[in-house]
């Protein structure tokens, strides 16, 4: 089922790198779970923070989105290791920002959570049980850098933490 929304982006998902303040985006849920993933970040979560019931909520069905999110965050690996190697910074950025977005919502949903706002995000994640050490600074880092290669470091060690972390909590509740 194909629905095309446009969405009121509310303002709490405000933030420079996502989304700005003085547009309506356009927001598809398509047939292709992973393809909406990919084109319209955190819409599933906008769309529960907008009461649209509807929806899918992934972090209540995490084995079927979180080995999308990864399979999507290995392609961005890929692709980011090849841009760090020809130095395109500007292509390396939007190539974070979309990977970034990724990493923000496995945090959420890992804790079986909508992201609830992007633009207070530091009180947010502080606010979260299950994440790295240390994960609001480094995502700082990230935020502000997102072109440099040591941000790319940082987001790859933050995704392999938090995938263990999960895991782990997978295992210690099947006990």
């Amino acid at each position: 089922m194909e629905q095309e929304t446009k969405f009121k982006i509310p303002s709490d998902f405000f933030h420079p790198l996502f989304f700005s303040c003085d547009a309506n985006h356009l927001l598809k849920i398509e047939p292709d779970i992973k393809e909406t993933l990919k084109s319209s970040p955190f819409i599933f979560d906008i769309a529960f923070i907008s009461s649209h019931t509807d929806v899918l909520k992934p972090w209540e069905e995490q084995s079927t989105f979180f080995p999308l999110l990864m399979e999507l965050w290995n392609d961005e690996k890929k692709e980011l290791n090849a841009l760090f190697k020809i130095r395109d910074r500007k292509k390396v950025k939007a190539r974070m920002i979309k990977a970034l977005g990724y990493y923000v919502q496995f945090l959420n949903w890992s804790n079986g959570q909508a992201v609830r706002e992007l633009k207070n995000w530091q009180t947010s994640i502080s606010n979260l049980n299950n994440k790295p050490i240390n994960a609001v600074e480094r995502l700082e880092f990230i935020i502000v850098k997102p072109d440099q290669y040591h941000s790319f470091i940082q987001l790859s060690q933050l995704f392999e933490e938090s995938v263990k972390q999960y895991y782990k909590k997978l295992a210690l509740r099947k006990k």
